[in-house]
């Protein structure tokens, strides 16, 4: 296995790890609703606020993925 690859899988098992516990459990709770994942992010008086509250919930869905990838599912390598 590529070293790539392999770096990929230590941090998907990271993410599990870390998100595992009840803590962590909780923590991502708080940051679903911190980071305003099922509230629109369109603030049509500012296409900051917007662009702001898009990079927050795409945070959070990048940890949703991690933590739902599995290792069969990964990229091969060269293709």
């Amino acid at each position: 296995m590529p070293d790539s690859q392999q770096q990929l899988l230590d941090t998907l098992d990271c993410y599990r790890q870390a998100f595992a516990t009840d803590a962590g459990k909780m923590v991502l709770k708080d940051l679903e609703t911190k980071c305003g994942l099922f509230n629109c992010a369109f603030d049509p008086n500012n296409q900051y606020v917007t662009a702001f509250n898009l990079g927050q919930q795409n945070m959070l869905l990048y940890i949703r993925r991690m933590l739902e990838m599995k290792p069969g599912s990964l990229p091969r390598e060269g293709k």
